[in-house]
């Protein structure tokens, strides 16, 4: 139970769930900064520190998850998305885990909200089959599914509009949590 290592991830690093490479890189957000910290694993140093893309201005607040490998530990087109919590643009965007960078090509970041203090883009997570990412704007009643090919919103689910009880209050989504995700092997 000692400390055998310190890995500077900025300010206030925010590791779960991070995305896991297994055997080579873990790539953790950090709480309104706009960077992303590249783990290497085998060294347990940073590899490089990733800037947010400018659609997400780096020094207007950065976020707190990215997706998680599907349960047979594929990242899907080899892309991790990340939200954008506390940025004053609220969406997702992709970093190519080969290149450790942004994605220069398609997909092109999803902005679901521009210039919106107070919500929050959060919890990007691929659907089953590795086609879409699913990501929620909270302090909204919206949940947005994104093209993994283009960036593109490919559709928005509104809970007003689904959900048939009376609520106490106004419908907040965070995310949506596949079953899977608590049974894959690198959880």
């Amino acid at each position: 139970m000692e400390i055998v290592n310190v890995v500077p991830c900025g300010k206030k690093p925010h590791p779960g769930p991070g995305t896991l490479i297994p055997n080579k890189y873990f790539l953790t957000n950090a709480i309104g900064e706009g960077v992303i910290t590249v783990i290497n694993l085998q060294t347990m140093d940073v590899e490089k520190y990733i800037k947010y893309p400018r659609e997400f201005p780096a020094d207007t607040g950065g976020g707190l998850y990215s997706t998680p490998p599907l349960p047979d530990g594929t990242i899907p087109k080899g892309l991790a998305w990340f939200d954008t919590s506390f940025n004053i643009n609220k969406g997702v965007f992709a970093v190519d885990i080969h290149l450790l960078d942004i994605a220069t090509r398609p997909p092109k970041p999803a902005i679901f909200a521009e210039n919106k203090p107070g919500k929050w883009a959060m919890h990007p997570g691929h659907t089953p089959d590795g086609r879409y990412v699913i990501s929620a704007l909270e302090r909204t009643d919206s949940v947005y599914k994104v093209d993994v090919e283009t960036g593109e919103i490919v559709g928005t689910i509104k809970l007003k509009e689904i959900e048939p009880v009376q609520l106490l209050e106004e419908p907040s989504p965070t995310g949506i949590f596949p079953a899977w995700r608590i049974k894959a092997p690198w959880f």
